[in-house]
């Protein structure tokens, strides 16, 4: 565990990533699998099975674009959220507030079941 001043490391957040780029759009879309968070305190890990972040990114709003329709098509919606927060609330579930996360929470045990309980 390093130390930066009053800066601790306590979580570890690994995923494997894809990025692809359509450059006629000007849009960017990077999509992360098998995403795992490590408290480094305690040794837990959660692991979200079969699930996929998707983050679209595009210079100018464009809902017409192939990927958003897919994505719309689909059931899936936008969701605004930080991975280390998500780690925070999964990992920690009875040491933070974790109301602004309740609908991400919710839709992931909700729509997959694949948040397994934390590894001790």
């Amino acid at each position: 565990m390093q130390k930066f001043g009053a800066l601790i490391d306590v979580q570890n957040c690994n995923y494997q990533r894809l990025s692809l780029a359509n450059e006629q759009l000007g849009e960017r879309v990077t999509i992360d699998l098998n995403t795992e968070f490590t408290d480094l305190q305690t040794n837990n890990t959660i692991t979200l099975d079969r699930v996929c972040i998707v983050e679209l990114k595009q210079q100018k709003l464009n809902l017409s674009s192939p990927l958003y329709r897919v994505l719309k098509h689909n059931g899936l919606r936008p969701s605004s959220f930080s991975k280390y927060c998500l780690g925070t609330a999964l990992l920690r579930p009875n040491e933070i507030k974790s109301n602004l996360f309740k609908p991400t929470l919710l839709a992931l045990k909700r729509r997959h079941g694949v948040i397994n309980e934390p590894n001790v």
